[in-house]
């Protein structure tokens, strides 16, 4: 499975990327942020015209 999600990624152009599922917060290298409990503002991250 690792490497059918790796695939896409690399076929995506992204400012960031917000995940879950796992039990964990934390901001990953590549512009990546697994977020369980955090609160996060979408606001900042606006996908742009």
């Amino acid at each position: 499975m690792h490497h059918f999600f790796q695939a896409i990624q690399n076929r995506l152009d992204y400012k960031k990327w917000f995940f879950g599922h796992f039990h964990r917060d934390i901001e990953l290298a590549n512009n990546q942020r697994l977020i369980y409990n955090d609160m996060i503002e979408l606001e900042n991250f606006k996908m742009e015209d």
